[in-house]
């Protein structure tokens, strides 16, 4: 059956009836099947349990569909969304939540509440329905306000034997990624992270952690020194460093330079007479050292004071977290 309504009218079908407004809307209202192919021109709104495709709606986990689209056609078993403008947008998919108890109230969604939920289904012979053995799930991560709309994704997967979909993955809402067992990396390509990496374990809080970090920053040159402001924590070992020339120095002297941490290191990183030239590049991997105190890296002239250049710096350490109270 195809339909295609623009004035007032109703067909009913399967117990139900679908409505063609005035405004060119269509409503959907009761337990409705449609055979064949609906065509809407407009917006459609639906109540009730509809089917397009014929029988009765599906039972997916054991609730009933609101709205089905069923096929035993193996070439119509695509569903599709299409957007036709000369512009930058697309099409778009919303499933939504609100805490109103009445269709069209707007109440924010409270701290954990399931925002919406794909499911990947499989038959269940033995129940007669549709179960999942994969989900997706966004939950909100706060009670949403005006300035507030925290959310994280939940990824869950059936392991073998089991037929529960159980967490996998998390996609934190400030953008950290939580992963419920192995991260294997495969392939022949280099791994690469930003930030720090935490080997951890899942017992008493996540403690007794070893972090890897990286400090970065960018120094203008001026002055008789001048300093880094990375600020290294005390009792961190420190691994390597790189530094480039990214503005080449000037300065009253020679024009070359030297850089060593201090404070807590008095480690050299650039010995004296380094070359003042853009893309000078010292890359060093630094022996078993902890710091002593709050650490940074400073740049000295070999004499006079420096009036131009910027030098970029990378310093990798690693800290150990220890284990939470018994």
């Amino acid at each position: 059956m195809a339909y295609r309504g623009y004035g007032l009218s109703r067909l009913v079908a399967g117990g139900g009836s679908v409505i063609v407004n005035a405004d060119g809307t269509v409503s959907i209202i009761g337990n409705t099947d449609i055979t064949g192919t609906l065509t809407v021109s407009s917006t459609a709104r639906i109540t009730g349990n509809t089917s397009v495709g014929g029988g009765a709606a599906q039972n997916h986990q054991g609730l009933t569909a609101l709205f089905g689209v069923d096929t035993a056609t193996s070439g119509s078993r695509f569903f599709g969304a299409s957007y036709f403008g000369d512009d930058a947008n697309g099409a778009f998919f919303g499933i939504a939540k609100s805490r109103g108890t009445a269709i069209g109230t707007m109440t924010y969604p409270t701290s954990g509440d399931l925002l919406g939920t794909f499911g990947f289904e499989g038959a269940n012979e033995a129940n007669s329905r549709f179960d999942a053995g994969a989900v997706i799930n966004a939950n909100a991560g706060s009670t949403w306000t005006a300035s507030n709309r925290e959310t994280s994704v939940i990824f869950k997967v059936v392991g073998s034997g089991g037929v529960t979909p159980a967490l996998a993955l998390t996609l934190n809402s400030d953008a950290t990624v939580s992963v419920a067992n192995e991260l294997v990396v495969s392939g022949t390509g280099t791994s690469s992270y930003a930030g720090s990496v935490k080997l951890t374990n899942n017992s008493e809080g996540n403690t007794g952690a070893v972090t890897q970090k990286t400090f970065r920053d960018s120094v203008t040159l001026t002055g008789a020194t001048t300093d880094t402001s990375i600020a290294i924590p005390s009792g961190e070992r420190l691994i390597a460093v790189a530094l480039n020339v990214d503005t080449a120095v000037v300065n009253s002297g020679d024009n070359t330079w030297a850089a060593a941490f201090i404070t807590g290191s008095t480690t050299t990183v650039a010995s004296a007479g380094t070359a003042a030239a853009q893309n000078t590049k010292i890359n060093i991997l630094l022996g078993d050292e902890l710091t002593t105190g709050t650490t940074e890296v400073r740049f000295t002239p070999p004499s006079g004071t420096f009036s131009a250049g910027v030098i970029e710096i990378v310093v990798w350490t690693e800290a150990l977290t220890a284990l939470a109270n018994a």
